[in-house]
């Protein structure tokens, strides 16, 4: 029987507080004090697609595709995530996300949806993402994206954003 998703995710987030304790987010980035239940992009919630699944019968998309963005999220914004039990799928990254994936026949339930950067940012201003200029915040960050592919182990990579390939080739490169 396959492990529950819910396991795998708890793994992520043991693996995350050790590779980047409290003590390494800079100022301004917030860590993220519990989760979304629904649908919403990881570390805000599981990573994964749940709308109109019983969640029992989800299983973690090994091998399938990630989906990495730069950061999760505004404290703000993760407020209203959370009182509305899912990040909103009609708005934004979320609606363009679902209709590119549906038009290039990637199944939702295949996908793990996450950020390079881990936190959220203080207040409602989700675009002046302070971690990523903090030199030990943003090392501690790629080594837990790298460790998030070695557990994925995805066969296709999608990246969003500006900021994300370089993030990218930073870990690949480190790899080698």
């Amino acid at each position: 029987m396959p492990t529950p998703f819910i396991e795998i995710v708890d793994r992520l987030f043991t693996k995350m507080d050790k590779l980047i304790p409290a003590a390494l987010y800079p100022d301004h980035v917030l860590q993220i004090p519990r989760r979304i239940n629904g649908t919403a992009f990881f570390p805000g919630g599981s990573g994964l697609y749940l709308e109109e699944r019983d969640q029992s019968t989800v299983e973690f998309p090994f091998g399938g595709v990630m989906l990495l963005s730069h950061n999760f999220d505004s404290e703000s914004g993760f407020q209203n995530s959370l009182q509305r039990g899912k990040e909103k799928l009609t708005s934004g990254t979320w609606r363009s996300l679902i209709g590119l994936l549906e038009a290039a026949d990637v199944p939702l339930k295949d996908c793990f949806f996450t950020n390079a950067f881990m936190g959220l940012c203080e207040g409602s201003n989700s675009f002046d993402y302070r971690g990523r200029d903090d030199k030990r915040f943003r090392t501690a960050c790629l080594r837990f994206l790298k460790a998030q592919m070695e557990l994925q182990r995805p066969r296709l990579i999608v990246t969003l954003g500006l900021h994300v390939p370089p993030l990218l080739a930073t870990v690949a490169n480190a790899s080698h």
